[in-house]
């Protein structure tokens, strides 16, 4: 059994560092998350059509104590972003040309919806979320806030196990522009039961800016799974 799995995305299509500054009135932050929750769910509407590469680079340990032998693989896919939504087509595995290979056919765990997907269930409004201010950041030199929330287990994250998929409760950090709410990082971590196959479930995704078709986007360009 795998103990320990390590899933890291790179898209082709930032430091973090602490920002001393005044903490925002309540109307700030009462405009700064309003701005952060429609940023999100309109995220997808956005975005025009286009193909992305992504290589998913997974390091995975037999035995967690031990940290020996770990097992390396790379997947490489073309994501086609059309009519609001994403459809993966395996290219690669391990360097070695992939013939009639699903994204759920790679085996492994695998990962899916960076490109808004998971920004949409988080701020969806039924699905319950709760949003707090935490801190002004400075990210890459620009000012930006961060909100710290949690989704409850009815619209969780899925955990797809050997015999059952469960929802599960999430919480994070989100990193938005204070400006106009454009996300730039999310942080995530699940609650995970005591009876689950899974130990943990981390997640971080970055966002940078991307040009298609001549108009600048904040498109994902890393995604690390632990």
């Amino acid at each position: 059994m795998i103990r320990l799995l390590s899933l890291s995305c790179i898209f082709f299509c930032a430091s973090l560092t602490s920002a001393k500054a005044q903490k925002p009135d309540a109307a700030e932050q009462f405009r700064a998350l309003a701005a952060l929750k429609d940023y999100a769910l309109n995220y997808a509407k956005r975005l025009p059509n286009f193909i992305c590469t992504q290589i998913t680079q997974r390091t995975s340990y037999p035995y967690i104590e031990i940290r020996e032998s770990p097992h390396h693989d790379a997947i490489e896919e073309e994501i086609t972003f059309a009519s609001h939504k994403e459809t993966y087509k395996v290219i690669k595995i391990n360097g070695a040309a992939a013939t009639n290979v699903r994204h759920d056919q790679v085996g492994g765990i695998i990962s899916s919806g960076e490109f808004g997907s998971l920004l949409a269930n988080t701020f969806d409004p039924d699905a319950g979320g709760e949003f707090h201010w935490e801190r002004t950041a400075n990210r890459n030199g620009n000012k930006a806030y961060v909100f710290v929330f949690r989704v409850p287990q009815m619209k969780g994250y899925a955990l797809v196990e050997t015999r059952r998929t469960l929802l599960v409760p999430y919480k994070g950090r989100i990193y938005a522009d204070a400006e106009n709410g454009a996300v730039e990082r999310i942080e995530l971590e699940c609650e995970i039961p005591r009876d689950s196959e899974y130990k943990e479930l981390e997640i971080t995704l970055d966002y940078k800016p991307a040009e298609v078709a001549g108009r600048g986007f904040l498109l994902p360009s890393h995604y690390h799974l632990h």
